[in-house]
């Protein structure tokens, strides 16, 4: 029989995506044995990036936890005052610390990270394995980095400019169709494609977009709204195009925490456990799917397994 593929997709959204690691931590141990492709976006990168380069599931959720303190380490004042981003460039020593100098070229697994450059014609970025001589951390920043939050980073490959870029979210914040879309363009069937996706909110708390703005709290607003708007319109594709070999796994009530809100870890991963709760026989039923084939054969769906 053909090869089925088997998409672990996680969306952006800030600190949210704490609860999407500890909920993968609880259901998949080892995900790297359960999917063969995976996609990423922000949040959703770093996470497919450590589930990519740690042992299992709950090593890289420690990980997480670790260092997101780090990762959100608040600038002075002053510096604000200037224009900086909120947050340090600490972010990018930790992503260094995790991944080292691993290249994308030497990741085993498919991978697929979305990114936004801000100069040259083609703005939307998909990172790949194929991108070789590229920092695999580099590939982590340039889809994290959200405007104004975060400084753009600009990438080199062997010394060469590559671009500037900033959040892959502003543009894909659900890769899932780009998994998708690669691999049918490599000739996959579509019914040999099956996809979980994880999201950080299914819904923004409604608050609109008064006729004065501060600068910050503007960004802020278009930033939290428009990666759901895009995540929407993914997510009516993916179902379009896979039907029921496509799922989402989301709470609705996780609308009233900021993506930067690093006091609410706790919170998120309480709201994540009750969730989980109900959904769990449903994500052990598509693990299964993935193991058994979703054909009713025994043989495993999977390629490239390490």
């Amino acid at each position: 029989m053909h090869s089925l593929f088997s998409i672990l997709s996680i969306n952006g959204g800030g600190i949210l995506g704490v609860g999407v690691l500890w909920a993968i931590s609880q259901v998949f141990a080892k995900p790297k044995e359960e999917f063969n492709v995976f996609a990423g976006t922000s949040v959703g990168a770093l996470i497919i990036g450590l589930l990519l380069v740690k042992k299992d599931s709950k090593t890289a959720l420690k990980t997480f936890l670790q260092y997101y303190p780090r990762i959100f380490k608040k600038r002075w004042p002053w510096q604000l005052a200037l224009g900086r981003s909120k947050y340090t460039n600490d972010y990018y020593k930790c992503l260094k610390e995790i991944f080292g100098d691993l290249k994308c070229e030497d990741v085993i697994q498919r991978f697929f990270i979305t990114s936004v450059r801000t100069d040259g014609e083609k703005g939307f970025k998909v990172w790949s394995n194929q991108d070789k001589g590229v920092y695999f951390r580099d590939v982590m920043a340039s889809s994290m980095v959200a405007p104004n939050f975060f400084e753009r980073i600009l990438i080199y490959v062997k010394g060469l400019y590559e671009g500037c870029f900033v959040d892959g979210g502003l543009a894909q914040n659900n890769p899932s169709m780009c998994a998708i879309s690669a691999l049918l363009n490599d000739g996959v069937d579509l019914e040999h494609i099956r996809c979980l996706n994880f999201g950080t909110s299914g819904k923004r708390s409604g608050e609109k977009l008064p006729v004065r703005f501060f600068r910050t709290k503007m960004l802020k607003w278009i930033i939290e709204n428009i990666t759901v708007w895009n995540v929407q319109a993914t997510d009516y594709f993916c179902r379009s195009l896979l039907g029921d070999r496509y799922v989402s796994l989301k709470p609705d009530n996780l609308s009233h925490i900021a993506m930067d809100d690093v006091e609410s870890v706790d919170e998120i991963i309480q709201i994540w456990d009750g969730y989980i709760a109900y959904r769990k026989a449903s994500m052990i039923e598509f693990s299964s799917g993935i193991l058994m084939g979703w054909d009713g054969s025994s043989e495993l769906g999977r390629s490239n397994r390490d």
